[in-house]
């Protein structure tokens, strides 16, 4: 059995201290190497996963655009054809009423007639 007195030196001694601090140094940055790749690790994985997610967000946002895209030609077809069939109709009103304006002249033309003849026949006949 070894010597207590051997031993306790051996404890006290400076180079226990230093081999001991050196262990203890290299085991801190050991654990601090260790913490830093774990981290390095987390941080690259929150980054794909947002680098997904702004990519998932990105499809869908250019997904609805499509849509609204689609939605607004088929709006805007409709308004086209509405559109052609109100001046269609404007057309055909704008024709309807030519040809009232053409009639009422000429039944106007034919009122003043009448009355000119019948004035005519009332001066004839000796009515005033």
């Amino acid at each position: 059995m070894p010597d207590m007195t051997a031993v306790q030196r051996v404890a006290e001694s400076q180079y226990v201290f230093g081999i001991l601090f050196i262990f203890l140094f290299l085991a801190a940055a050991a654990a601090g190497v260790w913490l830093y790749k774990n981290l390095l690790k987390e941080n690259d994985e929150r980054e794909q996963k947002i680098i997904e997610m702004h990519e998932k967000r990105e499809r869908d946002l250019l997904e609805i655009n499509l849509d609204y895209r689609k939605e607004s030609q088929e709006r805007e077809k409709k308004l086209l054809e509405h559109l052609e069939k109100t001046t269609q109709a404007q057309t055909e009103m704008s024709r309807t009423i030519e040809k009232v304006q053409g009639i009422l002249s000429a039944l106007e033309l034919s009122v003043k007639e009448a009355r000119l003849e019948i004035t005519y026949l009332k001066k004839g006949t000796g009515h005033e």
